[in-house]
């Protein structure tokens, strides 16, 4: 098990609100209340992807703002082409309960770099419930390297300065007294984003 060492993109400038560990009561019941934020006035469907004839069920599809948990993610036999068409209907992804990474579970270790790989080629910010803080996250032997790139992105992809149009609608949210007003431009604000 290895320790991965600080990511050069962590500063005071790249703040990361948006990950919350460990994975205990707390840290739940701060991404349940962000979760209703953003998905608020937002209608609740169950979207169904087809990938050549494999199923892949999101129960938590909110117009696009998508709730999903590591396990469903990455726990089952996905690979690049699923995370693509899961990417194509998400314009929010919140990922819940990323465990710690050792050889054992260095599989669903794969295919957790090769998800985040694909969420920040296709800019979709993201937030995370995590067992461990960034700068704590462990590594396989093998994935060392390319979980290193991981991190990185990961630092980005939680970052309160990741894609203007989440910055200006958290800002909107917590300092804006008129909640008709708001919400209607948070919907205006999510809605913008293309997939």
């Amino acid at each position: 098990e290895l320790i991965i060492e600080d990511d050069y993109r962590k500063s005071k400038e790249n703040q990361n609100d948006r990950y919350f560990s460990p994975l205990n009561q707390e840290s739940n019941f701060k991404m349940n209340k962000f979760f209703r934020i953003i998905s608020k006035d937002r209608k609740k469907n169950i979207q169904n992807i087809n990938i050549k004839g494999r199923e892949f069920l999101i129960k938590e599809f909110y117009e696009g703002v998508v709730r999903l948990t590591f396990d469903e993610l990455c726990d089952k036999n996905l690979g690049a082409e699923d995370y693509l068409e899961i990417a194509k209907v998400s314009k929010f992804m919140v990922i819940d309960k990323i465990p710690k990474f050792d050889d054992i579970n260095s599989n669903q270790h794969q295919r957790f770099i090769n998800l985040i790989y694909i969420v920040y080629d296709k800019k979709i910010p993201i937030a995370v419930t995590a067992e461990k803080n960034l700068d704590e996250l462990t590594s396989s032997k093998s994935l060392k390297e390319p979980f290193n790139r991981t991190i990185s992105r990961l630092y980005e992809l939680t970052s309160s300065n990741f894609n203007l149009w989440y910055k200006n609608l958290i800002t909107l949210k917590w300092l804006t007294m008129d909640k008709n007003y708001t919400n209607s431009l948070m919907k205006q604000l999510i809605g913008s984003r293309k997939i």
